[in-house]
């Protein structure tokens, strides 16, 4: 998010807004890129679990093995093309460190959970597209593995695994008192942060990242606690 220019905000917020975009270029790929790569018994992995669980180091030290391919910062906003989005963005930009506070840095070539953009598209979509997108990644990075990190697919391990029957998935797990404070020093920190620059809230929004912040989405209904802001939630 801050390595984003105010025209490149703008083409964000242009562009992952208006679905048919992404899709017809979707389309357009698999015409002039798409091959018959075999990688449907390859064993490709899928990190997930809950948000500040140690995703994003797992993400990083698997893709900087350099044997997946993965979504990074290069596809955005054009996520459901891969090798035209190479394309756009050429420029290279030094790291920075993530505005979470923790620590982690990143660039234009950083990998990414952006797969939640193709993901949310619906189940019958993603049976019937899942293996073509994954070859246009890997194609695009000259790679037969993936390599995923994504929040939400703790609720799709079934569907995924239907579709690619080797996959691998990573589920994180956390001592739970720590994993809590995180989440509400984050869910604090990315709520006042979003107040003092909406693009924050909507870039996170487009993406499905409603782990923490004004979007936030409850992973399961909450009997007990209903404020956000305290620990017992």
């Amino acid at each position: 998010m801050q390595i984003y220019s105010g025209i490149q905000k703008l083409l964000h917020d242009f562009v992952l807004t208006r679905k048919f975009i992404n899709k017809s270029l979707f389309e357009l790929e698999k015409i002039i890129y798409l091959k018959n790569l075999q990688i449907k018994d390859r064993s490709h992995i899928f990190i997930t679990g809950l948000p500040r669980s140690g995703t994003t180091s797992i993400l990083n030290f698997l893709y900087y093995s350099n044997q997946y391919a993965s979504l990074t910062y290069r596809n955005m906003p054009f996520v459901l093309s891969p090798n035209f989005s190479k394309l756009f963005n050429k420029k290279n930009v030094l790291k920075k460190k993530r505005i979470h506070g923790d620590g982690i840095a990143y660039d234009i070539n950083s990998p990414e959970a952006f797969d939640e953009v193709f993901l949310s598209t619906g189940n019958q979509f993603i049976k019937d597209e899942f293996l073509n997108y994954l070859q246009l990644i890997c194609l695009s990075q000259n790679k037969t593995k993936y390599l995923s990190k994504n929040n939400l697919n703790y609720k799709r391990i079934d569907l995924i695994h239907s579709i690619l029957p080797n996959a691998i998935f990573l589920i994180l797990v956390r001592e739970p008192l720590e994993q809590a404070n995180s989440l509400l020093k984050q869910h604090l920190h990315f709520s006042q942060l979003q107040k003092n620059d909406d693009f924050i809230r909507r870039y996170m929004n487009y993406l499905g990242h409603n782990e923490f912040g004004l979007n936030h989405k409850s992973w399961n209904k909450p009997v007990n606690h209903q404020d956000l802001n305290k620990i017992d939630y």
